[in-house]
């Protein structure tokens, strides 16, 4: 039963990890489109 909540935990670390590495990518593309027009 236990390893069902570690996959658990283990998968929303990754989600998180990944939708704030996206927002942050975003911040930065937005950044550069604003530094070439």
């Amino acid at each position: 039963m236990d390893g069902i909540y570690v996959a658990m935990a283990v998968t929303l670390v990754v989600w998180i990890g990944l939708f704030l590495y996206l927002v942050r990518l975003d911040g930065k593309v937005k950044k550069l489109e604003e530094k070439n027009r």
